[in-house]
């Protein structure tokens, strides 16, 4: 068992998602196969933008194996943590304070 970022299948977002950007351009000179959420698990560490980008290129990668349903992809989780800051208004429901 290894711990942090240096484990196997750990990728940052950015390299994930240039490397399959790079693939779709019709680059030959990476490999997909290292960095694809096919028949994996996936989990997305962190919210917003690049988390939700992460998350809807890993079922395209399962999805362009020829499934139209993303069966290519286990699970996909996201953990990411809510604050006061991300959320500043509460939703009130009538007649509760």
């Amino acid at each position: 068992m290894c711990a942090g970022r240096e484990c196997e299948g750990i990728h940052f977002a950015v390299n994930y998602l240039e490397t399959w950007q790079k693939k779709q351009s019709g680059r030959t000179d990476v490999n997909e196969l290292i960095m694809s959420a096919k028949d994996k698990r996936v989990v997305v560490i962190g919210g917003g933008d690049t988390g939700v980008d992460c998350i809807a290129t890993a079922i395209r990668q399962a999805r362009s194996s020829g499934s139209s349903s993303g069966a290519g992809v286990g699970v996909v989780i996201v953990l990411f943590k809510i604050t006061d800051a991300l959320i500043p208004v509460r939703p009130t429901i009538p007649g509760k304070s």
